[in-house]
């Protein structure tokens, strides 16, 4: 009798989407996270390669706010490691390189917060709207999960008090 099929965490994880965002985050910290193999990729990977430039603009924008405002550096470290997370899972599966601009960071500590909220909240609709066009079942489902982690992230990121962070 054969052993029957192990239950990798990447597979409990994108199965478990409509449970909540905290599993796919746990899992984006696995080293053992991938895009799916070639054959869905390539249908997508034009797809991949916008979100991959919308994750890295988010990445910057994080560590340029960080960078710029003390009060940030703890606030926003977390959505960083999200975002690094991310960018490595999805160049996994993006041959050419995304282009990306440099964000800008607003004046003062309470609007570069609210700009990486806003942002936040852009790659929720973008990362959903992505996964309703993916052709392969595994990059939507990756890509909603994308899009629920941003909602996290600017949900958490919007109970901040901008007046303690002065």
């Amino acid at each position: 009798m054969p052993a029957p099929p192990r239950l990798t965490r990447r597979t409990f994880t994108l199965s478990a989407l409509g449970v909540g965002s905290t599993y796919v985050l746990a899992a984006c910290q696995d080293g053992s996270v991938a895009l799916p193999g070639k054959p869905h990729e390539d249908a997508d990977a034009g797809l991949l390669r916008v979100v991959l430039a919308a994750e890295q603009e988010a990445l910057a924008l994080c560590r340029l706010a960080r960078r710029r405002y003390r009060a940030l550096r703890r606030v926003l470290a977390q959505t960083e490691r999200f975002h690094a997370e991310h960018v490595h899972v999805l160049r996994g599966g993006v041959s050419a390189p995304a282009k990306t601009r440099r964000p800008h960071v607003p004046p003062g500590t309470s609007a570069a917060l609210a700009a990486v909220v806003a942002s936040e909240r852009r790659l929720v609709h973008e990362h959903a709207a992505s996964a309703m066009r993916a052709r392969s079942g595994e990059v939507a489902r990756l890509l909603a999960g994308l899009s629920a982690a941003a909602a996290q992230q600017a949900q958490v990121l919007s109970a901040d008090d901008p007046g303690r962070l002065r």
